[in-house]
């Protein structure tokens, strides 16, 4: 690894197997603006005033997300994101979709892009469990969907975000709109098991490891020392899929 000269920031990392290098750069407040991996995908990174992640766009899955706060620096809205080229008379332009916005209500609620909600356990303010309970009852006020023809539901200054968002990350168009569930998601089909999860968190409060109520392993993530997740590990019908970054 080699940090720059304030001992800071972290400006490369090689991998000692394969020679593969990544290599960061900063803002002038010292978060990440843009992270390229060797094969020359990268993770672009946009910044409010306050030092908070307002969007990240992720080249090789070409995907992006966008990330709104409260007035204490709570998250309280993730939205996900598409972006691809596409042929316009005879232009090529880089097109995006975003939607299907998390509602983060509280520390103890939060509702999926697909108004599936998973509630929280705590223990004293660390938090134990979580268990998905079901889809948000049918009668929930309109004004709170977050995407179709009334530009999400989000406020102006929302709406200039995401402009801001698309300027950035160099899109020509953005648009509002929810994009259907797969069709063996659960969320979709709202036949999800109501399993409780356990939290097992590191020596500094991560949480890289879950197991089920019955202690069975389900999901094990691994992170730089930066915070950048680095490995993710799921156990399904008794077999382990990895995926790395």
């Amino acid at each position: 690894m080699i940090y720059a000269k304030e001992l800071t920031s972290l400006t490369s990392i090689e991998n000692q197997t394969n020679s593969d290098v990544e290599e960061f750069n900063y803002d002038a407040n010292g978060n990440v603006l843009l992270h390229e991996f060797d094969n020359g995908d990268t993770k672009n990174m946009l910044w409010d005033e306050a030092n908070m992640l307002k969007a990240i766009k992720i080249s090789n899955a070409e995907s992006f997300q966008h990330y709104i706060y409260d007035a204490n620096g709570e998250r309280t809205l993730k939205g996900i994101g598409q972006y691809g080229l596409m042929d316009l008379n005879g232009l090529s332009q880089t097109v995006s979709t975003i939607g299907n916005y998390s509602q983060y209500v509280s520390g103890y609620m939060v509702m999926g892009p697909h108004y599936m909600v998973t509630n929280h356990y705590y223990s004293g303010t660390e938090r134990i469990a979580c268990k998905l309970v079901g889809s948000v009852d049918s009668s929930i006020d309109n004004s709170l969907e977050l995407s179709g023809t009334e530009k999400a539901g989000l406020p102006d200054r929302q709406v200039e975000d995401l402009e801001l968002v698309r300027t950035e990350f160099g899109f020509d168009t953005l648009i509002i709109e929810d994009t259907d569930p797969e069709e063996d998601d659960c969320e979709g089909n709202n036949d999800c098991p109501n399993v409780l999860y356990f939290f097992h968190p590191d020596h500094i409060g991560s949480s890289t490891f879950l197991t089920d109520e019955a202690g069975n392993p389900y999901q094990f993530l691994l992170y730089l020392p930066f915070g950048d997740m680095t490995d993710w590990w799921r156990y399904c019908a008794n077999r382990v899929i990895k995926i790395t970054r």
